[in-house]
Formats: C-alpha cells, structure tokens, sequence
C-alpha cells in the first residue's frame, strides 16, 4: 500500500491525525538541525586546535 494513500484514509478517519503529527515532525527537524550544528561546531574546534599545535 502507498504511504501517502495511508495518510489520506488515516485522515479521512481521523481529520487531526496531520495537525497532531506536525509538531513531532517540527521537533524531529529541530533536533536534526542541532545535531548538524553541533557536529560542526566540534570539527570546526578540533580543526582549530590541530592548527594551532602545528
């Protein structure tokens, strides 16, 4: 079965099923979007303490 035809009948059943995943997306998204900064901001001070040895 195709996930977006999931999504439609789980909507059609249920019309907040969309309103009350969204927020959870948002987290999930934030969380990614941390993540990437954070492992950018540890290269970026391992990169600079390399530099700084040599």
């Amino acid at each position: 079965m195709n996930l977006l035809n999931v999504f439609e009948q789980i909507n059609a059943v249920d019309p907040e099923f969309s309103d009350r995943i969204s927020p959870r997306r948002e987290a999930i998204k934030n969380l990614a979007s941390m993540s990437k900064k954070v492992t950018l901001a540890a290269h970026l001070e391992m990169s600079l303490a390399i530099m700084i040895h040599f």
